[in-house]
């Protein structure tokens, strides 16, 4: 779910708001123990090589931590608001 919200609104260009979701993404597939289906790998690393070249390294960076910082209700909250 956040994976794929994170890749439409990297596409409408809320790199911030797309990494913080990439980076909640990884922290659940990781306390799942889970990894991304291979046909989807292709997008995301497209999609999150996008976000990190629009962000650049320092502001990417910040904004995963605060994703992975995220809780499950609120990574579903930034999904799902309008953004800024």
């Amino acid at each position: 779910f956040c994976l794929t919200l994170a890749g439409v609104i990297q596409a409408v260009r809320d790199a911030a708001r797309a990494a913080r979701l990439f980076g909640a993404a990884e922290k659940l597939l990781q306390s799942l123990n889970a990894a991304l289906d291979p046909s989807g790998s292709l997008e995301y690393d497209s999609n999150l090589a996008n976000t990190h070249a629009r962000l650049g390294e320092e502001a990417f960076a910040n904004a995963w931590q605060e994703g992975r910082m995220l809780t499950l209700e609120q990574a579903v909250d930034e999904a799902m608001s309008k953004g800024s």
